[in-house]
């Protein structure tokens, strides 16, 4: 019998005991430091409530030996990808690949923990998408930025309201939850590549009707292992917005 298609009406919400029905997924380039790690927190936090449906690490290209780390890794899917083609084409092909009903994306060097997972699920029974958010009142930061990266947040935060007109506090927090009608709607549909695809996402989703949740995160700065580069990020940021709104 030929399955029905998942719907807001038939995709049933999450709790806290289905996490076999969530996907992870971890974009890496050059994460060797990383890597391990986060799968290791994954499955330490697996061991204490049930297995996710699958860990996906998309190997974005790295030059270092992220890809050996991943392949030592009992029960992780690589998906390996021979050249860096930016972060947003990373989180899209590991999205698109992924089985689970629910899809998590998370940074690899798990800048939010893997625990806060439980505050994205309950958001499953009115949302499509469920954004964590390191901006709103109860949002909770472990150790905080340098000068210059809270600067770029803020004035990146201020270009995508003026530019986008999306009223989200952090668009930018890369630990995101999608159910699979959402994901499968909006990631063929991407153009942008790069740092600025999580604001795509969301613009998608509100051209398409879905309806998105931004919920308060813990939150740890790991500038040690920033990929970063202010100027340069900064300034292909600001290009990829302007080419979103031109596009709208």
């Amino acid at each position: 019998m030929k399955s029905k298609p998942l719907t807001r009406t038939n995709l049933r919400s999450l709790d806290l005991s289905s996490y076999s029905e969530i996907s992870i997924v971890i974009p890496a380039f050059n994460e060797g430091i990383n890597i391990a790690k986060a799968i290791e927190a994954i499955r330490t936090f697996e061991a204490a409530h049930e297995p996710f449906k699958e860990i996906i690490v998309v190997n974005d290209g790295s030059k270092d030996h992220t890809k050996s780390i991943v392949l030592e890794c009992e029960g992780v899917l690589l998906l390996d990808k021979q050249q860096n083609e930016g972060k947003g084409a990373a989180v899209r092909d590991g999205m698109l690949r992924a089985k689970g009903d629910w899809v998590l994306f998370l940074d690899a060097d798990m800048s939010t923990p893997i625990e806060e997972i439980d505050k994205l699920i309950p958001q499953t029974e009115e949302h499509d998408i469920i954004i964590g958010s390191r901006n709103l009142p109860d949002s909770y930061k472990v150790s905080d930025q340098p000068l210059y990266r809270r600067w770029m947040g803020k004035s990146f935060a201020y270009l995508v309201r003026w530019i986008s007109g999306l009223s989200f506090r952090d668009t930018q927090c890369g630990f995101k939850m999608m159910n699979r009608k959402s994901l499968e709607s909006i990631f063929p549909e991407m153009k942008v590549l790069g740092w600025a695809f999580d604001v795509e996402i969301l613009l998608l989703a509100q051209k398409k009707d879905f309806a998105v949740a931004e919920v308060p995160i813990v939150w740890i700065d790991r500038t040690f292992s920033s990929k970063v580069q202010p100027i340069k990020t900064s300034w292909e940021m600001l290009l990829d917005l302007i080419k979103m709104r031109m596009r709208s």
